[in-house]
């Protein structure tokens, strides 16, 4: 008679295989018979489930320490051979079929330590959660690392890979995702997010399955297309500050800034506009979305919205909402090069309006033409994502 597959024939390992083979040999598999990978098979759908089977009896210590016993006896009794003195048979799965006090005393506080084991790291994840959602990343960092030096946890990786991804820091977080993905396979969320962070680094495709090759774009193709962007967005850019105050010299008349006039006015918002949507189809900055909305952790909690805080301040005084940014990046140990930039351009803007304001206006022009040209600029890069080019999605 065959004898019956055990965990390690799935897997195709020897039963001295190392902790560490065992985890290369599953990601292997587990990753070639993928139900996304294998839609519409029922043989790879259930060769998937018996290997997340025997990785979930192997990959832990305890759990394969009592597997290889359950092995040890049932091979003992086909042979015939009675059972060693002070154990009685156990069934393939390791759980005792009649057992004597000693070992329900011993499996109850086995029991006892894995539930502890779970409350505690239930009640550590929850600070990291909390953590997040507060913006102190640096916190959340930490506590989901120190858990990771005690336990294999999922969802502390998940939670590191959202830290590093929303701190722009891709290569630590698709390690991250990658970890939670083999330690939580029927997670679509972490997939979903291995997938995103991979095509943000290698330019298109998905951490299961890369797009074909004709869908990619040269590096010299790329180039152009940016440089071609640039120049437009530049030109449009130029013709606002220079041609538009032309159009309206009267003044408004307005409150602060008694000087300045509808064309001036207009001047600032259009040259912000075009700088934003240049600055983002160029791909000089990441997608709006990302760097303003980050998105949701694992808990669900939605972290600090950073787009309506900045737009907010930058209407009310610019250098006021670049101070303001700094703290907040500081403190979250997360600045973002692409807000840096739009704060660059804005001030720069900015000056450029003043060196061109008449005398009795520029100290005007200086204080509150970034209130005018920061907001816009905003809305320029919300805009020029939806001409952002497909290699750049």
């Amino acid at each position: 008679m065959t004898a019956p597959s055990t965990h390690y024939d799935t897997l195709g390992l020897a039963r001295t295989a190392t902790a560490q083979d065992i985890r290369r040999r599953y990601r292997e598999l587990a990753f070639k018979y993928h139900p996304d990978r294998n839609p519409g098979q029922r043989e790879a759908h259930e060769q998937f489930l018996k290997l997340a089977e025997a990785y979930q009896a192997l990959g832990d210590e305890t759990r394969r320490a009592a597997y290889d016993l359950s092995l040890r006896d049932l091979e003992r009794r086909a042979m015939g051979m009675p059972p060693p003195t002070g154990w009685q048979p156990v069934d393939p799965r390791g759980t005792a079929a009649q057992v004597s006090q000693a070992q329900v005393a011993r499996q109850a506080r086995v029991q006892q330590d894995i539930e502890r084991k779970h409350h505690e790291i239930g009640r550590r994840l929850e600070e990291a959660r909390l953590s997040y959602s507060r913006g102190h990343l640096g916190d959340a960092r930490r506590i989901c690392q120190a858990i990771l030096l005690e336990y294999r946890s999922g969802p502390a990786h998940e939670m590191l890979g959202d830290i590093f991804a929303r701190q722009r820091r891709d290569e630590e977080a698709l390690h991250h995702y990658t970890l939670a993905a083999q330690l939580m396979p029927a997670s679509s969320l972490v997939m979903a997010k291995l997938d995103r962070v991979y095509a943000r680094l290698h330019g298109g495709g998905s951490g299961r399955d890369v797009r074909a090759s004709s869908t990619r774009t040269l590096p010299s193709a790329k180039l152009a297309s940016g440089l071609l962007r640039s120049f437009v967005g530049t030109a449009a850019t130029t013709f606002f500050m220079i041609w538009v105050p032309l159009l309206a010299r009267d003044p408004l008349q307005l409150p602060l800034v008694p000087g300045w006039s509808l064309g001036l006015l207009l001047a600032l918002m259009l040259s912000g506009l075009a700088a934003g949507a240049t600055m983002t189809s160029a791909c000089w900055v990441r997608r709006f979305d990302q760097e303003m909305f980050p998105p949701m952790s694992s808990s669900g909690r939605s972290p600090m919205p950073i787009g309506v805080i900045l737009a907010s301040f930058g209407m009310v005084f610019l250098p006021l909402a670049l101070f303001v940014y700094l703290v907040i990046a500081y403190f979250q140990e997360a600045p973002s090069p692409s807000i840096l930039a739009a704060f660059g351009m804005s001030f720069f803007l900015t000056l450029c309006f003043v060196y061109a304001a008449s005398p009795g206006d520029q100290l005007y022009t200086g204080l509150y033409g970034g209130n005018i040209v920061f907001p816009a600029l905003l809305t320029g890069w919300f805009v020029g994502d939806f001409f952002r080019p497909r290699w750049a999605q």
